[in-house]
């Protein structure tokens, strides 16, 4: 299922719901203890439910698994964590294919355009 996630959609690539990935989320280099639920998901982006909230100030690696397929470790940026009614969080990460502390930028980029086709498809085909 496709969807925009809120009325005004400002994002060029919408995002898939991605309940099927599973993620590996490192802050600071340390691994989250629970590992968060993916809600969508683009090559440019994600958004997690986290049992923890997340800082902002923190650098983020995200490890992303779909079947046969592993991605990572990605850069990534935090750009918000918000905190739900049922205690848990929901975050907003960006993807940061060109930080200078990205390894093989050009392999994780067509990576992540890769997922996103195949999620985007599996939508398609529900």
């Amino acid at each position: 299922m496709v969807f925009a996630v809120c009325s005004i959609e400002r994002r060029a690539s919408l995002r898939v719901q991605a309940s099927a990935i599973v993620v590996c989320v490192t802050a600071n280099g340390h691994r989250i203890k629970i590992p968060p639920k993916v809600i969508n998901f683009n090559q440019y982006g994600i958004a997690l439910l986290c049992k923890q909230h997340l800082n902002c100030s923190h650098s983020f690696r995200i490890s992303l698994k779909f079947k046969s397929i592993a991605i990572g470790p990605v850069e990534a940026a935090l750009h918000n964590c918000r905190k739900l009614k049922n205690g848990e969080f929901r975050c907003g990460i960006q993807f940061r294919p060109d930080s200078p502390f990205q390894l093989d930028t050009h392999r994780i980029k067509a990576e992540l355009h890769a997922l996103e086709q195949l999620m985007l498809e599996a939508a398609t085909m529900e």
